[in-house]
């Protein structure tokens, strides 16, 4: 007899009960969340957790955090009032920054622009009219740098 037991049995027996309804009540607070903010904070916040009388928001940067904040008496009213959360008395907000593999994703998908072959003449211009000789090399490598990507 295998001691795993299956997962249909496990909800049929209610042993995930307090489980599935706490994710009930975080995902109908998010989509309540949703309702109240305006693009683009909706897109940037989400209800993560409530414990001890905390509703616990995730934002992906600290700025959208910074916002959030702002605004957490209006979001506690609200939610409260409006969103099912009697019991909520405080407002936390967590940063979480995108992951290294979406930044590179976004990162891959802009554009990539070229030094025009006259910007590169300016640079070299620039930099043989420069006394500092560390900031006309500089200027001089860019100018190459530019060149070595339009041939490739």
């Amino acid at each position: 007899m295998n001691n795993y037991q299956n997962l249909d049995s496990i909800i049929r027996n209610q042993q995930l009960k307090p489980l599935i309804d706490q994710v009930k009540t975080i995902k109908n607070a998010d989509l309540q969340l949703k309702r109240f903010l305006s693009p683009p904070l909706s897109e940037h916040v989400v209800v993560c957790n409530i414990r001890d009388k905390t509703l616990i928001l995730q934002t992906n940067s600290p700025a959208w955090s910074t916002r959030v904040n702002f605004i957490a008496t209006e979001i506690l009213d609200y939610m409260r009032n409006e969103g099912g959360l009697a019991m909520v008395e405080r407002l936390k907000v967590k940063v979480v920054p995108l992951s290294p593999q979406s930044t590179s994703e976004r990162m891959s998908s802009r554009s990539v622009r070229q030094l025009s072959k006259e910007s590169a003449e300016l640079l070299r211009s620039v930099a043989t009219g420069i006394s500092d000789k560390r900031l006309a090399a500089v200027l001089e490598s860019l100018a190459r740098h530019s060149q070595k990507k339009k041939e490739s």
